[in-house]
């Protein structure tokens, strides 16, 4: 097809910058791995025991809490119900990914792989990847910022019994943990958008120039000509396009557990907050006298913490989804204006393939994450809030435990 980029007729790639952004935050991404100086994913036996007694430990400290909390698991305690949903929602993803732990790591060998291959294709500029670099240190500061604020909030308001401890180190780990499961996904994805815009710019070029001339600096052909065949082109872009929907299904069917993870804690934690700040409205006559400032900000930074993990995925799903819709439209136009039989075949053929690839991602195939699922899990939430206060009990001003606990979540 084109001519292969090597390291020395071609700028350092996005390739090169995520494997090196990987390998610095190899501990956040939970898939405990290395790169060799080829590229290739390194895991050794001893990597694979320490991941797996740690998510084993994990699993059975969420487990002993959801137990523990399961004997005041009552619609009369909604505070308590919610804690122990969440802890057994995490201890089964926690679980999963234990099991699953090597065939997470054949699909990480396999992405860097389809990455390497696309990026043969595609010379990115030394700006973009900057731009991507900051992105991806800018998550990791304002990760690592939460974690840290949440941390010494949330150790403020620890006793001296085990269970409250246990309790406390749960909480953190669970507020740090989502944040940089979510960091890879959002990493790889944006990878995506960024070949998708490569493909969009190349076909844009090709639709206003009307005579299908590349620079001789394209990666997508050789440099002895200055006007590419016409139909090479388009075929060398539509494979290109196939490439980045292999890399995309490749990384929805590693984070497919992740994300409905994070969309059911983001559903339990929205009622919560939900629950809580309306049953504090409305008797704040009865808590006013018991409730701290810390502690309501603890409580409170917990849930919008998850919410706008939700809704950070749900952007870059978005944004990928828009990217490939607009790749329809460019090839669309590019049909309806070109004269050439040998191109409108090829952009026919283009055309039939895009009406069988979707771009978006989905959670196991159940719903699609895209703006519209905001929508659905805040009525969802919004629903079951109002059955819990259906089943509110009787005397519940006068019994104000649920409303004194509210940092014990």
């Amino acid at each position: 097809m084109g001519q292969k980029a090597t390291a020395e007729n071609r700028p350092k790639g996005v390739y090169q910058g995520i494997s090196r952004l990987l390998l610095y935050c190899r501990l956040m991404l939970n898939n405990p791995y290395g790169i060799d100086k080829d590229g290739r994913l390194v895991v050794s036996s001893w990597q694979q025991v320490l991941q797996t007694v740690v998510s084993l430990l994990i699993c059975a400290l969420l487990l002993f809490l959801a137990y523990f909390g399961w004997g005041r698991f009552s619609l009369q305690n909604p505070y308590i119900t919610l804690k122990v949903l969440r802890n057994l929602v995490h201890a089964v993803f926690w679980l999963t990914y234990m099991i699953e732990s090597k065939r997470q790591n054949g699909s990480m060998t396999r992405i860097f792989e389809r990455i390497k291959t696309i990026e043969d294709r595609v010379a990115p500029q030394e700006k973009q990847l900057r731009k991507f670099s900051r992105k991806v240190w800018s998550w990791i500061l304002v990760s690592f910022g939460l974690c840290a604020g949440f941390t010494a909030l949330r150790l403020c308001h620890v006793g001296r019994d085990l269970v409250e401890i246990l309790c406390a180190v749960t909480d953190i780990i669970l507020i740090g943990s989502p944040l940089l499961w979510d960091m890879p996904l959002w990493m790889l994805l944006t990878l995506c958008v960024y070949y998708i815009d490569y493909v969009n710019s190349e076909l844009g070029k090709t639709f206003t120039e009307q005579a299908f001339v590349v620079s001789s600096v394209s990666a997508l052909g050789p440099p002895e000509t200055d006007k590419l065949d016409k139909t090479r082109r388009l075929s060398s872009l539509r494979d290109l396009f196939r490439k980045i929907d292999d890399l995309k299904n490749e990384v929805n069917d590693l984070f497919a557990n992740r994300i409905w993870i994070c969309v059911l804690s983001a559903f339990i934690e929205i009622v919560h907050f939900f629950f809580f700040n309306i049953t504090l409205i409305r008797y704040w006559s009865v808590a006013s006298g018991s409730i701290s400032l810390s502690g309501f900000t603890l409580f409170n930074f917990w849930k919008v913490v998850n919410a706008l993990r939700l809704f950070e995925v749900v952007i870059v799903c978005s944004r990928l989804a828009e990217k490939g819709q607009s790749t329809s439209i460019v090839v669309h136009e590019l049909f309806a204006e070109t004269v050439d039989d040998q191109a409108k075949n090829e952009l026919a053929i283009f055309s039939l393939e895009l009406l069988h690839i979707d771009v978006g991602v989905s959670g196991n195939g159940f719903f699609t994450v895209d703006y519209s699922l905001l929508s659905a899990v805040a009525s969802a939430a919004v629903m079951y809030t109002i059955v819990l206060f259906q089943f509110e009990f009787p005397g519940y001003s006068e019994d104000i435990r649920p409303v004194e606990d509210m940092y014990d979540f």
